[in-house]
């Protein structure tokens, strides 16, 4: 059971990363270089248009991905924030195992 709880919950944390990648670099493109500033002075220092398009697209991303990063660390510490909390505020055990009982 553990081992299927960890393999869902690395296909689910990709799949979303992956979905937030996306997302972000949708959202990117249409804010980067709205006035043309970058692939001007890409062209002015003789890129071609396919290797300034390219390039562009490889900045937006590296960022994309970065943020995508960011986003999930923040989920996943708030998971884990919340999962502690959950233990620390459980209800104590009513018995008490003794030491010598571990079966060890």
């Amino acid at each position: 059971m553990r081992t299927l709880s960890g393999a869902f919950a690395t296909s689910l944390v990709t799949t979303v990363w992956d979905n937030r990648i996306t997302y972000n670099h949708a959202e990117l493109v249409g804010i980067v270089d709205s006035d043309n500033s970058v692939r001007e002075m890409l062209s002015h220092s003789g890129m071609p248009p396919d290797a300034v398009n390219q390039a562009i697209d490889g900045m937006i991303i590296g960022q994309s991905s970065m943020l995508a990063t960011n986003q999930m660390m923040v989920g996943i510490g708030v998971a884990f924030v919340i999962a502690a909390s959950v233990i620390w505020l459980a209800p104590r055990p009513s018995r008490v195992v003794e030491a010598g009982a571990g079966g060890h």
